[in-house]
């Protein structure tokens, strides 16, 4: 195959002009004075300066201060080179927009929904699309991730790593829900701790939320100790049993921090073990 070369010396101070007659859209290419290459030999563009990814479209060539500016109509890798200038900006703060010419954050973007799609290698429609946001801190550790399934599996999925919690703020600094990494919920209108008991014979735990243990104080005394402490004493709590031919009450004789007291009474107020007592509390 014939090959075409034009070849300009370093020393010399002639312009060679290549010029295409008889169209209407004549195109000249002027060879820069200074030293360096246009392109390298296999034609990829690495060589030019001020420009980091192969042509794939234009109407001009490299200016002769190598600055790429008279660069028209340039694609590069992976971005259209009808995009608008605003399709990504990045500012004197370092900060990205996409489709946002004065970025607020680190990354900003604008555009009709979705905004962000992520999917995985494999995904070949939309409802076949599953992608994972990973969280990590500055050791690199995974503290946590954001993930949705596919098909039948498209939960929407909040992981915690680390025994961390999951919290929802207010405004970025008022804490109204947690989702800790033993599963509970914490938040004014969720319970803070609850448990059904046993409480004849030997006292047992028939089933609870943030209860560590029970202890049998005497006939129809009862100690419940949060799994983890409340906030302060001033809880609110409910108790009732289910001895309803025998039993008048169970009432709570303290509430603290760690734990709340119970004690069940008959209608004579003598004291009287109970064969389930239910006690709820709601609180910080």
């Amino acid at each position: 195959m014939s090959k075409v070369k034009i070849q300009g010396h370093a020393s010399g101070t002639g312009v060679l002009t290549v010029t295409a007659p008889n169209t209407s859209t004549d195109r000249t290419i002027t060879l820069p004075d200074g030293t360096g290459t246009l392109l390298t030999t296999d034609g990829d563009g690495s060589s030019l300066t001020g420009i980091q990814s192969p042509l794939v479209e234009g109407t001009d060539y490299l200016a002769p201060d190598g600055d790429g500016s008279s660069l028209t109509g340039v694609g590069v890798d992976g971005i259209s080179s009808s995009a608008t200038s605003t399709a990504i900006t990045i500012d004197s703060s370092e900060n990205v927009g996409i489709g946002e010419p004065t970025p607020q954050a680190l990354l900003h973007i604008k555009g009709n929904t979705p905004v962000i799609r992520i999917s995985d290698a494999n995904s070949t429609s939309e409802d076949d699309a599953t992608g994972k946001i990973e969280f990590y801190d500055r050791n690199t550790d995974l503290n946590g991730y954001i993930q949705c399934g596919s098909g039948s599996s498209s939960d929407l999925i909040l992981n915690a790593y680390n025994n961390k919690a999951i919290i929802f703020q207010n405004n970025g600094t008022t804490e109204r829900f947690r989702i800790t990494n033993d599963g509970r919920g914490l938040s004014q209108f969720t319970a803070k701790g609850w448990i059904n008991m046993k409480g004849t014979g030997t006292i047992a735990i028939n089933d609870s939320h943030n209860v560590s243990s029970i202890a049998d104080g005497g006939t129809g005394d009862y100690d419940i100790f949060w799994d983890v402490d409340l906030a302060n004493a001033n809880y609110s709590a409910t108790a009732t049993n289910t001895e309803v031919d025998a039993a008048g009450w169970v009432s709570l004789k303290q509430l603290a921090v760690s734990s709340v007291s119970a004690i069940s009474s008959r209608h004579d107020s003598a004291s009287l073990d109970t064969a389930s007592v239910s006690i709820v509390v709601f609180g910080d």
